[in-house]
């Protein structure tokens, strides 16, 4: 079928050759020409055998060209410059399936606003919110580590009932494990 082929036809290939270059430009309210959004290509390694590329995908963001894509030879970055800029997957139960909150460095599973570093948030009748699993069957398997703090009293879990109440928990102070008190 139908294809667009950009082809850099060069006698002296190079590491970092741009290959493409496609630029989205429209006017903006001031009759300036600005490049919206931009899809480039470049060769990163062209020794034969071990060719590695990369793709980048930006766009305008508040008056700046801003990387929001790169793919490649070691992985995939989105956000590469840090920006105040929010990353969300949806699913067809949760338009927040996945959130990464930029501004405060924060990932929510199940919910859009994360009020700690880890937020999962589940609406799951019957099922559990969450499972850790570390399948095996020998002795060298571990399942949950949860570091608090330093060598002072730390509170490791809390429980609270569905009114966000304070129900019990499990703190620890040096080598002591104390479980809390349940009230509901």
């Amino acid at each position: 079928g139908p294809r667009i082929e950009l082809k850099r036809n060069s006698a002296s290939p190079a590491d970092s050759d741009v290959l493409g270059d496609i630029r989205f430009i429209g006017k903006d309210d001031g009759d300036a020409d600005v490049i919206y959004a931009r899809l480039a290509a470049e060769s990163h390694d062209v020794t034969d055998g071990t060719e590695d590329g990369v793709l980048y995908i930006n766009s305008m963001v508040a008056g700046t060209s801003r990387s929001r894509i790169e793919i490649d030879y070691d992985g995939i970055v989105i956000n590469q410059e840090g920006i105040d800029l929010d990353f969300r997957v949806e699913s067809t139960v949760s338009n927040a399936a996945l959130m990464v909150d930029a501004a405060n460095g924060r990932l929510g599973i199940g919910t859009q606003t994360p009020a700690h570093p880890l937020d999962l948030n589940a609406n799951a009748a019957s099922l559990y919110a969450a499972n850790i699993r570390n399948a095996g069957n020998n002795a060298n398997r571990y399942g949950l580590k949860i570091i608090a703090g330093d060598t002072s009293t730390q509170s490791f879990v809390a429980f609270e009932d569905g009114a966000t109440s304070n129900v019990g928990g499990i703190t620890g102070s040096g080598g002591t494990v104390s479980y809390g008190d349940f009230t509901a």
